[in-house]
């Protein structure tokens, strides 16, 4: 179809210097309705250049705000953690006062290449909304900053409070100085915290966790105990935080101690701890009261195996090395285990056989001579001290239960005296070797001052002797084999 250009289109029928035809003249009146007809070709052909430059303006206004949006992500993906410049970067600066751009940003760029791709019938209008459209995407893109940062302060405040609980928990339940320096740098870092609802939560969160830590230290102290305050924490009151929030009033407080009641001092530390517990939730008291006594269980099934494998071991490995490398229990430990009547009793005959065992030790090499002198120098007094006579008695009887395995086997003991130069009586097999040992045997017994000596040990006698009644061997043969044994000079 033709396209009439549009000043042609709008034109009327010249009246200069054309001819004039008459009114009611066939020609004229036909000439004028082609001039009206030309007239509303022109108005339809603006009219449709219209709607479609306005459809082309809105697909580019359309793309402009997906490419807005785009960039606007982009920018938040690579803003710093805390979300630094954000907005600034994406809608530049603008003068509070006046309303004028000191700086642009990646907006204006947007918008100017958007600005180049609009219709040019529709540029104007859209120039004109470019501020309209940068106050309307720029407040969503400062909220979406201030979040940013208030995420990340959250995030950074959470590892602080993670760590610093850890710590507490991890210390000293005794050591209140270093508590309430901790709780308190805690309090004035949360006080910096820009967004106010996050801050009063921090405040509030800060002072469960750590008074939640500072029983945790204490369970691991002792675990038993920290049941028994828990119990006495939590019968009839009810929590601060609970008291506050029925009040109406905010429960945080950045006050650098929890409040002690009139009867208790700085140093009351079991005060201190069971006002510790009272800012704790209920369901917090009843965890960590299942974790007390849970750990003291785990404590006293520890403490009893403890003490059991001491009594059943340590005598023998005192007697051997004369040290015990396991913790020794305490009275206290015999006392959970046995009860508070047989515990005492258990514990002491424990450390008389433990005296003994070390005592048996000290004079497992010392000769017989060296034994009788120190057993005199250690006799007390009729009237000695307790403590005296039971030192004399420890040491008597080790030294009997010595000299009862000398004369036992004499010449085994003097081999694990003397290992290093004692014969190895299972390789002793000529009458050469047998004379060897035996006078080696006999010379340790005299330098150990033992008053009965004998010849062999009886591991070995009894091996002789039951060759000699071996009845599958010829009788002189027998006696010959044992007589070179015993007939050495």
């Amino acid at each position: 179809m033709a396209t009439i250009p549009l000043n042609i289109a709008q034109r009327r029928l010249d009246t200069g210097n054309a001819p004039q035809y008459p009114q009611g003249s066939p020609v004229g009146g036909a000439m004028q309705g082609l001039g009206n007809q030309l007239s509303a070709v022109a108005a339809r052909y603006q009219q449709m250049k219209d709607q479609q430059e306005a459809f082309d303006a809105e697909l580019a206004r359309r793309r402009f705000t997906g490419r807005i949006a785009q960039a606007e992500d982009e920018v938040a993906a690579n803003a710093p953690p805390d979300g630094a410049g954000l907005h600034e970067a994406m809608y530049g600066q603008v003068d509070p006062r006046n309303g004028r751009v000191v700086k642009t940003g990646l907006f204006d760029t947007l918008f100017d290449n958007a600005l180049a791709d609009m219709p040019e019938s529709q540029r104007a209008n859209f120039a004109r909304q470019k501020e309209a459209m940068r106050a309307m995407r720029a407040r969503p893109m400062a909220q979406r900053q201030q979040t940013r940062r208030d995420e990340y302060e959250l995030a950074e405040w959470t590892k602080i409070d993670t760590m610093s609980t850890g710590s507490i928990a991890q210390g000293d339940p005794n050591d209140t100085e270093t508590f309430e320096a901790i709780r308190q740098s805690g309090f004035d870092l949360i006080a910096k915290i820009g967004n106010p609802i996050i801050r009063q939560t921090a405040e509030a969160t800060w002072r469960g966790n750590t008074a939640k830590a500072l029983v945790q230290a204490m369970i691991a102290k002792d675990p038993k105990r920290a049941a028994e305050m828990l119990g006495a924490g939590q019968a009839g009151s009810r929590t601060k935080d609970d008291t506050a929030e029925e009040a109406g009033g905010s429960n945080a407080s950045s006050t650098s101690t929890f409040d002690r009641s009139s009867s208790a001092t700085p140093d009351d530390k079991p005060a201190i701890l069971l006002d510790a517990i009272t800012y704790l939730k209920p369901s917090d008291v009843a965890a960590l009261r299942d974790q007390a006594n849970t750990a003291t269980a785990a404590q006293l099934v520890g403490a009893r195996a403890k003490v059991q494998l001491a009594e059943q071991n340590a005598p023998a490995v005192i007697a051997a090395t004369g040290e015990y490398p396991e913790e020794k229990p305490t009275a206290q430990d015999f006392v959970n285990i046995y009860g508070a009547e047989d515990g005492p009793k258990h514990f002491e005959q424990f450390r008389i056989t433990a005296g003994v065992a070390k005592a048996f030790n000290d004079m497992y090499r010392a000769p017989n001579q060296a034994i009788h002198a120190e057993l005199r120098d250690f006799e007390s007094e009729p009237n000695g001290a307790p403590e005296e006579r039971e030192r004399y008695e420890v040491r008597a009887g080790a030294a009997q239960l010595i000299m009862g395995a000398r004369g036992a086997d004499p010449v085994n003991y003097v081999g694990q005296v003397f290992p290093g130069s004692a014969p190895d009586w299972s390789k002793v097999s000529t009458p050469e070797d047998f004379q060897a040992a035996i006078t080696w045997a006999i010379a340790a017994q005299q330098e150990m001052g033992f008053d009965n000596g004998l010849p062999l040990p009886w591991a070995v006698a009894d091996q002789r002797a039951a060759k000699y009644i071996d009845p599958s061997k010829p009788f002189d043969r027998r006696f010959a084999e044992l007589s070179s044994i015993v007939l050495v000079d």
